[in-house]
């Protein structure tokens, strides 16, 4: 989405500005009170400085691994959730090193399509280059140094024949 027109409205006799975004591949037009605007998440494009952090974010160290799947999911869960650029760059370098480009479950799938695609976007005005390439950027980024993982047969329990 982006931010169209800024137009001033007089309800109940009270001027309040209004961010009116758009997104035309969707025909979609929404109008937002600005002093709502950051509440739901509306913000300033990232700067320079902030791609940098993402970028320096994705070449960091990978968190210790979790004990558990639940807990992998629910942490990751709860860093997309604070709405941070880096939150998200730490869970997209992390279930890409942990599961490569095809994550799995469909939980990491949706966890990491979600990360990959606000951060891609993001980038992709930030720097003025097209989405698919800042997402390959992201993607190299979280695995510079790193091997792909190999994804693992699933093994299927055999029964024995039974003696009839």
């Amino acid at each position: 989405m982006r931010i169209s027109a800024v137009v001033t409205r007089t309800i109940r006799g009270r001027a309040i500005d209004y961010l009116e975004l758009e997104q035309p591949e969707h025909d979609l037009h929404v109008s937002v009170p600005m002093p709502s605007a950051e509440t739901i998440g509306i913000r300033a494009v990232m700067t320079r400085d902030q791609v940098d952090e993402v970028i320096a974010v994705l070449h960091g160290d990978s968190l210790p691994p979790e004990s558990g799947w639940s807990r992998r999911i629910k942490d990751y869960g709860m860093r997309l959730q604070t709405g941070l650029a880096t939150e998200r760059a730490v869970v997209m370098r992390e279930i890409l090193r942990h599961s490569g480009h095809n994550a799995s479950g469909t939980a990491e799938r949706e966890l990491l399509r979600s990360a990959r695609e606000v951060l891609s976007s993001e980038l992709s005005v930030a720097l003025g280059i097209p989405e698919d390439e800042a997402g390959a950027m992201l993607e190299d980024a979280a695995m510079d140094g790193h091997e792909v993982p190999v994804p693992r047969p699933r093994s299927h329990r055999r029964t024995a024949p039974t003696a009839a």
